[in-house]
Formats: C-alpha cells, structure tokens, sequence
C-alpha cells in the first residue's frame, strides 16, 4: 500500500482489513509521507504545519475527495497497527533532502534524549516496555529522521506473540 493511507478517511479500518487478510507471520508494506522527519517537524514548530500540510486544505474540498489530508505520524501508525495485531518491525529507506542531513545530527541528541524519557523510562509494564522499546528504536531511526516518506515493514503478529499485550489479544 504505497501512498494511500494518508488518502483514507478510516485508517483504523484500512489496517484491520490488512490484518484480517494477511496470514499470521506475513508481511505487508506501506509507505506515507513522513511526518516526523526532522524538516517536517521544525517547520510544524513554526508554522503550525507538518510535511503534507504545508498550509490550511482548500474549504472547498471535503475529507470524502480523497485529498492527501490524514498524515499520521509512526507513533499514531505503530499504535492502530499493533491493536489490529501487526508488528512494525521495520522501516525503509526514501529520498533525502539536504537540509535534513544537516539538522539530522543538530537535533539527533535532543529527540534521543527526549524520546527515551517518553518511551523507556519509568514504563513499569514488561508488555508496554517491549512496545515502547521497539517504538523508540524506529523514532529515532536514520530514516524516521531524514527520510521524505515513511515505509513500514508490517509482520501479522502470530497468536502467541499477542498473549500478555493489552488489547490486542482479540
């Protein structure tokens, strides 16, 4: 699914028919704009706007259109995707811009720093702290950081992996 989910107004809806389809243990690959790259997110600080949504969508349009308008980012993504029983395990490499290579390494420690502090520490929960290790590792990824789009790796979790791991043992 390569550029579409962004497109879809039930993104929840998309990933539970890509869960129901797939066979445990399969894999399936989307691609979206990226929103968390470190370009994208220096411009939301100053303009209010991520990648995607440079400015405000046209008032004539409506969400049924079909227009680029729901950019979620991998935290949201890893979020649904693990509740409809998918495992982000991986995540691809796109186009590069400059500019990111440069704020990249300016930035990398502060988002390290501030993304364990969300994710790693004080999560007592042995399931949530598996979750939240693996989300830190792809959020501050190389690619999460400079890529121009993000593409996910999703694996159908088998029945086994979801005991213990709230909400998604369905």
């Amino acid at each position: 699914m390569l550029e579409v989910i962004e497109h879809l107004a039930d993104v929840p809806h998309a990933l539970s028919e890509i869960a129901r389809i797939m066979k445990p243990g399969a894999t399936a690959i989307l691609s979206t704009p990226n929103r968390l790259n470190v370009t994208s997110r220096i411009h939301y600080l100053l303009s209010g706007f991520y990648k995607g949504r440079r400015a405000p969508l046209p008032y004539r349009y409506r969400a049924a259109d079909g227009r680029n308008w729901h950019i979620m980012g991998l935290n949201d993504l890893h979020w649904i995707a693990h509740g409809e029983g998918l495992w982000i395990d991986a995540l691809g490499t796109s186009r590069k811009k400059p500019r990111a290579m440069i704020y990249a390494p300016l930035l990398y420690g502060p988002i390290k720093l501030f993304s364990y502090l969300l994710y790693v520490r004080g999560v007592k929960d042995p399931a949530q702290r598996r979750i939240n290790r693996q989300l830190y590792r792809l959020m501050t990824s190389a690619s999460l950081l400079m890529d121009e789009n993000l593409i996910m790796r999703m694996r159908k979790m088998r029945p086994e992996e979801k005991i213990g791991l709230n909400g998604a043992g369905r």
